[in-house]
């Protein structure tokens, strides 16, 4: 019977060990393609679902047991992706420190990349007020200088038509030049440069008046 009474102690004993949860903390950091924190951003670990701070953060304090796998997924803002993939996994773990274990704090990051770059066009001619085309949209005109910048934004290797309109300008030559590019995948200055000469007419040459042959006196 002592013997049986251990066991059932002993047991019992094992199972609360098993059983008894620890406090536990998973830190969540996400930030944009050039490092910038992104706020409220949907961050989940099993049931509970927070979102990041101005910093960016997220913090989840529960509890667990060593050895535990969890799961925690990120939820990246319309036309953006996670980098790495949106969920990751991580095992609890303890390390010794002083007289007994302790729950080792977890800080995870992530990226949310955007799917579209915005570039920066820059076009110089040597003529004012001559319309940008992007796409067949008029985006901005030449100014005093010949120069126009204008805001690109699209998809890595998003194909855009640029065109300078001079049909206001007939004797512009060459006239509606043109420059198909595929946007980098990293933010660039991108450039077209043209110069247009302007054709002068040729005058006109002034045709000089036939005189009439002297017929003479006439007669009464």
């Amino acid at each position: 019977m002592i013997v049986i009474w251990a066991l059932l102690i002993f047991g019992l004993v094992s199972c609360d060990a098993k059983t008894r949860l620890e406090p536990f903390r998973i830190a969540i950091h996400i930030h944009n393609e050039e490092n910038v924190p992104m706020s409220d951003i949907p961050v989940q670990l099993g049931k509970t679902l927070i979102r990041t701070d101005h910093t960016g953060s997220a913090t989840f304090r529960f509890e667990g047991n060593e050895g535990d796998t969890v799961t925690i997924s990120i939820e990246c803002p319309k036309e953006h992706r996670a980098h790495p993939a949106g969920s990751a996994r991580t095992v609890l773990k303890k390390i010794n420190a002083s007289d007994k274990p302790i729950p080792v704090p977890v800080d995870m990051e992530f990226a949310c990349v955007s799917l579209k770059r915005e570039h920066v066009l820059v076009v110089k001619t040597n003529r004012s007020d001559l319309p940008v085309k992007i796409n067949g949209r008029t985006v901005t005109h030449t100014n005093a200088d010949g120069v126009a910048h204008a805001v690109v934004r699209g998809k890595t290797d998003e194909t855009m038509h640029l065109r300078i309109d001079t049909e206001r300008h007939p004797s512009l030559r060459p006239q509606n030049p043109s420059l198909t590019l595929a946007l980098p995948p990293k933010r660039k200055f991108l450039f077209f440069d043209q110069q247009f000469e302007e054709m002068t007419r040729p005058a006109k040459s002034k045709k000089k008046k036939k005189r009439g042959a002297f017929a003479g006196p006439r007669r009464l």
